[in-house]
């Protein structure tokens, strides 16, 4: 058994991000995909893994593969990605699914305490650093990262239902 999702995420939060850093040489993509680990982690039945490091490092080599594939068709999709946008009508249905999703958001940070939800406001929102975030709490950089690996996993869980 390997724990929680809030644990495994805040046990490999720091070599993800080393480990995506390195691959992208990008600290915001690092980032991004970092949260995408944790998105399809959610995805586990927790009580079944058995090897946590070997699963999470499965998933954030697939989610590296996938945003290379999609960084590399990027460039020859933009003219064509262009024209679809401005052709394409986005439905009622669509529009109220994202405002659904929005609200449900929008609970779940009010749902969190004001610590938690501020700092994961600065970190993901507003793109400051953990080190500056730590500094204004008067926390460790360590409490940062379980502050928004606890604000990640509450927020991937509302999404799921």
């Amino acid at each position: 058994m390997a724990g929680s999702l809030e644990g495994l995420v805040t046990e490999f939060y720091q070599p993800l991000l080393k480990y995506f850093r390195r691959k992208t040489r990008d600290t915001q993509a690092a980032e991004d995909l970092t949260h995408d680990v944790v998105v399809r982690l959610a995805r586990y039945d927790k009580d079944e893994i058995s090897v946590p490091a070997a699963l999470v490092f499965t998933i954030a080599g697939n989610v590296l593969r996938d945003w290379q594939k999609s960084f590399s068709r990027k460039d020859s999709r933009k003219s064509e990605l262009n024209e679809e946008i401005l052709a394409d009508d986005i439905s009622s249905e669509r529009i109220l699914e994202a405002r659904d999703e929005l609200r449900r958001v929008e609970a779940a940070l009010e749902e969190m305490g004001d610590r938690t939800r501020s700092i994961f406001i600065l970190f993901r929102i507003e793109r400051m650093s953990q080190s500056e975030i730590a500094r204004i709490f008067r926390i460790s950089v360590s409490a940062v990262e379980k502050h928004v690996a606890k604000a990640t996993v509450r927020l991937v869980r509302e999404l799921q239902r």
